[in-house]
């Protein structure tokens, strides 16, 4: 049976949007995903907060402090 696409040009471009998407990481500073990753903790507590489920935001400080103050501790000290 014949398939109504190409496997080899779908392949190609398999190929060719990995490629691309490996540039667009290579070219990410760490400034930028730093900065993707507080966008994401954002919106991921509004969801938190739209669906009841948010936590006590104070009990997880030293958390936090692990995961964003130190980063950009050591990031600053480069």
């Amino acid at each position: 049976m014949k398939v109504p696409f190409d496997r080899a040009r779908l392949a190609q471009r398999n190929a060719l949007d990995l490629a691309t998407h490996h540039a667009q990481i290579a070219q990410n500073s760490g400034r930028s995903a730093l900065l993707e990753t507080l966008e994401l903790s954002d919106t991921v507590h509004e969801l938190a907060q739209a669906t009841g489920t948010v936590r006590d935001s104070h009990a997880d400080l030293d958390e936090k402090a692990r995961l964003y103050v130190l980063p950009l501790q050591l990031a600053a000290r480069r």
